[in-house]
């Protein structure tokens, strides 16, 4: 089947907002270790009651540090401080000459309300996934992790917990004999498609292009095609794998594929020959979308500052 590139016609309304909020203190701060005047709080955190907010919870933070760090009085000499600072700043309230002023808005209020509203969409990714183009795309791979204790590290339990959780890792042990720390990003089982079976991909990757329409003509424009495939992940050489076993997510086909790299102590590569030989035992390169072209969960990606007017119905590029 002829693949037909890609039309993207999208109207996208921005709303440009003029201004905006200056780094250096409102007029009538008050500048480090001076008192609130005019309804401004001091430290950088702003005015009226935004500013009261910002500053009471960052006080709070180290009143939960000390807490935390067992220091009881530290904890109560910053509660001290923090209560009486929030109600200085409540105090300086009613000083407020306007609306944003009592807020601690730096704008007026319409303009803040407006930029509250108005998405910057120009800036933002369009993210088409295959699922949404099926006369493109086919079903997505999918698979099961090996099941726990598969990946978990089985031959110390974490500093913490080691008289907790050292008769469960020999109960572990028990039922599974020989086993060995796994460090795998494929710890786990293809259930579709199954190892060897051939299937029918979607078009491929590299002839997807994307179009807008700008003045009347259709105008090519950047975009880019992820890949994603599942992942098991198994680090049994590590002591918190004893929490997580195998790992299943959907991750993006990588590049490279540290993990599939075995050498030596102070090298790593591919390894360029199937037979076991003793020196490298990893994989000859990175693991391939076991899919060949655009799958279900593959997404097309463009920016939407790219994107055009609506196109004519009926009309596609040439």
């Amino acid at each position: 089947m002829r693949v037909q590139k890609m039309a993207v016609a999208l109207m996208v309304g921005v709303v440009m907002l003029g201004g905006c909020r200056s780094s250096t203190a409102p007029e009538g701060s008050a500048t480090p270790g001076e008192g609130p005047t005019d309804g401004q709080t001091p430290e950088g955190y702003g005015g009226g009651v935004l500013g009261a907010i910002a500053q009471f919870s960052a006080e709070a933070n180290t009143v939960t540090a000390a807490l935390l760090d067992g220091d009881v009085v530290a904890g109560g000499a910053a509660l001290q401080t923090a209560l009486g600072d929030l109600a200085s700043n409540l105090a300086a309230l009613p000083e407020a000459q306007s609306p944003e002023d009592l807020l601690g808005l730096a704008q007026d209020l319409p303009s803040t309300l407006q930029q509250a509203v108005a998405a910057r969409r120009e800036v933002e990714a369009v993210v088409v996934t295959g699922a949404r183009l099926p006369g493109w795309s086919t079903p997505a791979a999918f698979g099961i992790a090996n099941v726990y204790p598969s990946g978990a590290y089985l031959d110390q339990c974490p500093s913490p917990l080691d008289q907790v959780c050292a008769p469960i890792l020999e109960l572990l042990r028990s039922l599974v004999p020989n086993s060995a720390p796994v460090r795998d990003a494929h710890n786990g089982t293809l259930v579709y498609p199954v190892q060897g079976q051939t299937v029918a991909g979607g078009v491929p990757v590299g002839q997807i292009a994307a179009y807008a329409w700008r003045d009347g003509v259709w105008v090519e424009i950047p975009v880019q095609v992820d890949e994603r495939m599942p992942y098991f992940l198994a680090n049994g050489n590590s002591t918190f794998s004893i929490y997580s076993g195998t790992d299943p997510e959907i991750s993006y086909v990588w590049d490279t594929e540290a993990w599939a790299m075995t050498r030596g102590d102070c090298s790593k590569a591919y390894d360029a020959d199937p037979d076991d030989n003793g020196v490298n035992q990893g994989l000859a390169g990175p693991t391939p979308d076991p899919v060949p072209g655009l799958d279900a969960d593959d997404e097309i990606v463009f920016m939407a500052a790219d994107a055009g007017d609506m196109a004519p119905s009926g009309s596609r590029p040439d």
